[in-house]
């Protein structure tokens, strides 16, 4: 879950988009982004949660679960 945390963080920063940004707009809160992006809360981020960021970041589930 650390390298889906990371690929997070890679597109996020690409469109210049902030971690607060971002989890606003996927309605959490930026600790819980935070945590989400370090691979810190993988126990307890429902499936639906990660489609939403794919969707807000413009990609595809597939391409954050890619090595």
């Amino acid at each position: 879950m650390k390298r889906m945390g990371a690929k997070i963080v890679y597109y996020r920063k690409l469109q210049g988009v902030t971690q607060s940004q971002l989890a606003e707009k996927v309605s959490i809160s930026p600790s819980y982004m935070s945590k989400i992006e370090r691979g810190a809360s993988v126990q307890g981020v429902p499936f639906t949660m990660y489609l939403k960021i794919a969707k807000e970041l413009g990609v595809t589930l597939d391409d954050l679960l890619k090595g």
